[in-house]
């Protein structure tokens, strides 16, 4: 998982595609480099370093209602894009626990616009 989104993050910034946030997720949602701040190699380092991989339940509902109510509020902090695309990628093992919750409602919702989940 830390190889796969070290490559995405890479990718995207030399790709320059915009603004890039990052988040963790498990049993609770911690936002790890928001979006108003460059991504760099210390930040992926950073950023890497504060996986640990021990939580032992994940709440899916919460990570979506959590990306769907960011990308939001930072397409209204940049009026300017309001245009624009914005694009969440979930880096997970797949592994489903009980608290997964029912993630259906915060994917229609945020599928709705121009963000792609």
């Amino acid at each position: 998982a830390c190889e796969a989104l070290a490559l995405l993050c890479g990718a995207l910034s030399r790709l320059e595609v915009g603004q890039l946030a990052v988040a963790s997720f498990a049993e609770r949602v911690r936002l790890l480099h928001p979006f108003d701040r460059p991504f760099s190699a210390e930040a992926g380092a950073y950023m890497l370093s504060r996986f640990s991989f021990a939580e032992k339940e994940t709440d899916m509902e919460g990570l979506l209602r959590t990306v769907v109510q960011t990308l939001r509020l930072a397409r209204e902090q940049q009026r300017a894009a309001a245009e624009q695309m914005q694009l969440a990628i979930i880096v997970s093992d797949g592994r489903r626990s009980p608290s997964w919750g029912d993630p259906s409602l915060w994917v229609r919702r945020g599928g709705g616009g121009e963000k792609l989940l």
